[in-house]
Formats: C-alpha cells, structure tokens, sequence
C-alpha cells in the first residue's frame, strides 16, 4: 500500500537535556508541523541536522546545529547519509510520497536522492509565519 510520509526539519528551539525527538523540539512551527503530520500523513520522520533521521520516539539530547550554516558539500554529505538511514529503516517504500515539512537546506540534496518518489512540499512559498498558521489552520479544520 503505498504511504503518504512527512519528513519534518528540525528547529532552532529545543528543550534542554535528552527527549523523544518529538518533544524536544518546541517551536510554534515545528508543533504545527507535527500535528499536520499527524492529522494527514501515514508516517512521518523529523530530519536533524546532527542526527539525521529520526523516528518521533527516539531519544535524543539537545544540541545546536543547523544546515542553514554548512557550507554545500557537508549538506550534501548529510542528504546522503539520511538517505542511507531511509534506505536502511525502510522509512520510504516503493511507490511511498514524501510530504515536505522542511526547509530548502532540508530539501534540496535530500529531495534529488529521493526522486523515484512523488513529492510535495506545500510550505514552499510562505514566510515562516505564514507556514505556522496554514498548519494550524488545516489541523483545526480537516476535510
């Protein structure tokens, strides 16, 4: 059966000390991101930038990194190791989409590696803001 999988980016704010990774990190964005996954998605991963992928059940201790700061050759190196670790869990299967809650920096070496599949990124033209309230939007008032 083919699967509809969101792949979240990580973000700045995070909680002090070692969390499942799906709450340590406690921005507005980043927990509308995560009930819109919820609420539409069959699966759905967070993309660290110091751990890669994670499933929302990881442990996994607070940090301070960021891809918007690496240079394009360590971007590439990180899309290539998630990919690795999807082709490893099996997050992704034949035919699977991939729903985009993720930033450029996220997307753009990651979403070439994963081009037999449909993607989709419906946050791709709004400001940060923006992104926020149409999620919140859309998990208030589902169709």
């Amino acid at each position: 059966m083919v699967a509809v999988v969101a792949l979240i980016s990580c973000v700045k704010s995070k909680r002090a000390g070692e969390w499942p990774a799906s709450e340590l990190y406690c921005s507005p964005w980043f927990r509308a991101a995560l009930a819109y996954a919820k609420t539409y998605t069959d699966r759905w991963f967070i993309l660290s930038a110091k751990y890669g992928l994670l499933r929302g059940t990881q442990r996994v201790a607070s940090y301070e990194e960021t891809l918007k700061d690496k240079p394009v050759s360590e971007r590439r190196r990180w899309a290539e190791s998630v990919n690795r670790q999807i082709a490893d869990t099996g997050a992704l299967g034949v035919g699977d989409e991939v729903l985009w809650l993720a930033g450029k920096q996220y997307r753009e070496h990651l979403g070439r590696l994963l081009h037999a599949h449909r993607q989709q990124c419906p946050l791709q033209h709004l400001r940060q803001g923006e992104q926020t309230q149409w999620l919140q939007f859309r998990v208030a008032n589902p169709s």
